[in-house]
């Protein structure tokens, strides 16, 4: 049985993914997990592994569908197979993976519609309409999913005023719309860039405080902070 965890809101599908492991491993299943550097041998470790000790087995894996190889390992894996096999996938939206494996159990995590609405706010001026949405957004989002997404935005929109790519690919009308947001951000590229450059690197010094646990506000709070300093 093929299980997988996946959907725009990686924070609750991971999250998820981790109490379903967690519920299997204390039912007594027996946990293995593969790395995605292990992946050219997952055929083996899932057949070659058995327990003397425990013949109910659980095999996990994280963000490995995204690559056709092993997408192909996977599958020829488990073809014949009964065993259990957990994915978590934060890199590729669930109406792929169902094309890939039709047969998988599948629990996507969406995130609310408004995030989107709030991420497209993101612009000098608009700091008292950022202000008083976030805290409705982190009733349904982890604030640290809304900081990622921030990060992510502003990276956007460096990216497209700049005319590059990036890792994460954009459809025609994403990249204009970016542009377009992007444009709001001063009168001419280079002061757009410098702006976007700060907002980016203090949004990153959040981060790092989140890490280190030397932030001295909450997330959200932190964020007001920024908002009504770099969007005001």
């Amino acid at each position: 049985m093929l299980t997988i965890y996946c959907g725009d809101n990686v924070v609750e599908s991971r999250q998820n993914f981790v109490q379903h492991k967690k519920r299997l491993g204390d039912s007594g299943i027996e946990m293995t997990d593969i790395p995605r550097s292990d992946m050219s041998d997952v055929n083996a470790i899932i057949h070659g592994s058995a327990s003397l000790f425990n013949e109910r087995r659980a095999f996990c894996c994280e963000n490995v569908l995204s690559k056709k190889v092993n997408r192909d390992l996977l599958k020829a894996a488990i073809e014949d197979t009964s065993v259990e096999c957990l994915v978590w996938e934060g890199s590729m939206d669930d109406r792929s993976i169902k094309r890939y494996f039709p047969k998988a159990k599948l629990f996507v995590s969406k995130l609310p519609s408004n995030i989107w609405k709030f991420l497209d706010g993101v612009y000098p001026g608009n700091a008292r309409y950022l202000i008083s949405t976030l805290p409705q957004l982190t009733v349904a989002v982890d604030e640290h999913m809304v900081l990622y997404l921030l990060q992510r935005r502003i990276k956007d929109l460096i990216l497209v005023l700049k005319g590059l790519s990036g890792k994460r690919k954009l459809a025609p009308w994403q990249a204009q719309n970016m542009k377009n947001q992007a444009i709001r951000w001063g009168d001419t590229d280079q002061e757009r860039l410098n702006r976007l450059h700060k907002m980016y690197q203090k949004l990153n010094d959040i981060e790092i405080g989140v890490k280190t646990r030397s932030l001295s506000y909450p997330v959200q709070k932190a964020l007001d902070i920024l908002f009504s300093f770099y969007v005001q």
